[in-house]
């Protein structure tokens, strides 16, 4: 009888071939930094899921204006399920525990049930910071429910027989005091910016800008100075306390825009990511991993990005989120073709827009003054255009682009050295 080849037996069809499992990689968190993050993963080997509380992506620098216009929530914001750049998508009511050890995300669906778990071979955290209604609403899951909370806000402004509050003179407070002023001609604002004032830490041009601005609004009342709400008996109303002239406004409607929101980490308070006081998660700096445990150990499978990390408070813009985003997925690319780590430079702020209501503002570009007047509110709609329609799976602003970086293929992972 013959004998059959060993190399034949070998490969005998009833033999499975294994197959690569692909490497698992989790964005826990679908903002700026998510999604740019999740931007380099798209038509690559890896296989990549976004766990979000939201159906929908908004675009948080027009919030601002769409306070007193809800219609123009339609227009800034985008369901997960339309954008390219999301492979998969698991939509949750509540994050419950984060496992660093064992990889994995637990989490329970909105429909209820029992608790269920992602796993991961690498995952990045950018689950953002929480800030008050109605700049956001944490618990419109919908489009739809983000609108009919806006529309509820824009009756409370139009119904006000009080002066309006809004607390904090940064880049968020300016555009909102600046459009309902201008929106709401009948209605008095009162504009409590802090003791730095206007603008803190931005150029002298732009705070003397803003300031001749609200100056020549007869309704704003331009106070530099920190207030505190008090109670008052048989009120019924709200009142405030301005610290320096000990002077008591009594309101309607209170704006938050301090910018100091609580970060979105309760479900990893026993997890093994550390925490600073305030509840943001601890990065190595230079590489933005996160630090695990008590001793000075980084992970090297698990990055966060964007306003829920330990950073500069003048760093919680979209800006620095994109590129803390873009780098986070560079990490991974490069700690899975097994190159060691880069270090993360941070920034410099490139581009900053001010709109002052729906006719004026300023752009600077590297500090130097590039646009004006009437056309800036006109360019940051055809920037908000862009970012939905030109370009779907949402790239940087091409202003923040960095014309002498070419942008990697992402076709497979024998090409990850190529795109690190």
């Amino acid at each position: 009888m013959a004998t059959v080849p060993s190399e034949i037996t070998s490969q005998s069809p009833s033999t499975p071939t294994p197959t690569k499992q692909k490497v698992r990689v989790v964005i826990v968190g679908g903002g700026f930094a998510g999604l740019e993050a999740l931007r380099y993963f798209r038509g690559s080997a890896f296989s990549y899921t976004l766990i979000e509380k939201k159906q929908y992506h908004e675009f948080t620098p027009d919030i601002p204006e769409a306070i007193t216009s809800p219609t123009l929530l339609r227009k800034i914001s985008k369901p997960f399920s339309s954008c390219r750049v999301v492979d998969r998508c698991v939509f949750v009511k509540d994050i419950v525990r984060f496992d660093a050890v064992q990889k994995r995300v637990y989490y329970v669906k909105p429909e209820g049930g029992p608790e269920e778990f992602e796993e991961f071979d690498y995952c990045v955290l950018c689950t953002g910071a929480t800030y008050t209604s109605p700049i956001q609403a944490p618990s419109a899951s919908t489009v739809v429910q983000r609108r009919e909370s806006l529309d509820r806000f824009k009756k409370e402004l139009v119904s006000a027989s009080l002066p309006i509050l809004v607390i904090g003179g940064g880049h968020v407070g300016c555009e909102v005091a600046a459009d309902i002023a201008i929106k709401c001609p009948d209605t008095q604002v009162i504009f409590a910016t802090g003791n730095s004032g206007l603008l803190a830490n931005h150029a002298q041009w732009q705070v003397d800008y803003a300031t001749k601005f609200f100056e020549m609004l007869s309704n704003v009342v331009l106070y530099n100075e920190r207030c505190k709400e008090v109670e008052e008996e048989g009120g019924g109303r709200r009142v405030f306390l301005l610290q320096k002239s000990d002077a008591k406004v009594e309101v309607d409607v209170v704006i938050q825009c301090t910018g100091f929101g609580k970060p979105n980490t309760r479900f990893l308070v026993d997890s093994e990511v550390r925490l600073n006081a305030q509840g943001k998660i601890e990065v190595d700096s230079e590489t933005l991993a996160v630090k695990i445990g008590d001793n000075e150990e980084n992970s090297e499978c698990i990055y966060a990005a964007g306003d829920c990390i330990d950073k500069p408070s003048n760093h919680q813009m979209a800006m620095f989120a994109h590129f803390e985003g873009e780098f986070c997925a560079r990490q991974i690319l490069r700690n899975s073709a097994g190159l060691p780590l880069r270090k993360f430079g941070v920034p410099p702020e490139k581009c900053f827009a001010l709109s002052l209501g729906p006719r004026d503002g300023f752009i600077s570009l590297l500090g130097y003054t590039v646009m004006w007047g009437r056309v800036v509110p006109l360019a940051k709609r055809l920037v908000r255009w862009g970012w939905f329609r030109v370009v779907p799976w949402l790239p940087k602003y091409p202003l923040w682009i960095d014309s002498k970086r070419k942008v990697p293929t992402r076709n497979d992972a024998d090409k990850n050295k190529a795109m690190v």
